[in-house]
């Protein structure tokens, strides 16, 4: 009623979206069955605190780092979302990092999309080894995501070669798959990777 007599109004919408879909089960209405409830922004006023930001994994104590790709960096952000730490990897630096996955150590594997390779970095963000710019089958061209299983192998998908690679948990090549033979049927542009049980799912374009 108060939107109907008083006219479009941003907080009067957003309360009135909020309870409809608190007082159902389904996604009734506009099919939305998500609600921001914050957000973290990259430009505040006029400084630029992150930019492009293409991953985020979350920690157990609800913690989370973020890959911000268009400022070569890794943010760590503590429960409340306030930034704690920026890591941008040494001397060296990233190059354009894109998704990462965490290590048991708290540090995590780092796909550098610019350098197509696989960074390992401590919890500081320091890299401490690489793989991935082998020669032949095992260099990785255009990485993009990343996803480690309950071993410790980590799978790669290699948007340039149109596969995923898998690696051991030391960052040895073992083998690749969705490469399309002579006759096609394999992977055209796999972007996303993920694990569950022991499947693993390809997101191809």
């Amino acid at each position: 009623e108060a939107l109907a007599l008083g006219g479009p109004v941003l907080a009067l919408e957003s309360f009135s979206e909020y309870v409809r879909t608190r007082r159902g089960v389904g996604t009734e209405g506009s099919g939305q069955a998500m609600i921001v409830a914050g957000s973290i922004a990259g430009l505040e006023g006029r400084e630029r605190r992150f930019a492009r930001p293409s991953w985020v994994a979350p920690a157990a104590d609800g913690s989370f780092l973020a890959v911000a790709f268009g400022t070569n960096e890794v943010l760590r952000f503590d429960v409340n979302g306030l930034l704690v730490a920026r890591m941008r990897g040494g001397l060296r630096g990233y190059d354009r990092p894109f998704s990462l996955a965490p290590l048991p150590d708290g540090g995590f594997a780092l796909v550098e999309f610019g350098s197509d390779r696989i960074a390992i970095c401590d919890r500081s963000g320091n890299v401490t080894a690489t793989f991935g710019e082998g020669s032949g089958v095992e260099r990785l061209s255009g990485p993009q995501y990343v996803a480690r299983d309950r071993d410790g192998y980590l799978y790669v998908t290699d948007y340039g070669n149109g596969r995923a690679v898998k690696f051991a948990p030391d960052g040895r090549f073992l083998f690749e798959f969705g490469k399309g033979g002579a006759s096609g049927g394999g992977l055209a542009a796999p972007t996303g990777i993920a694990l569950l049980g022991d499947l693993v799912y390809v997101a191809d374009r």
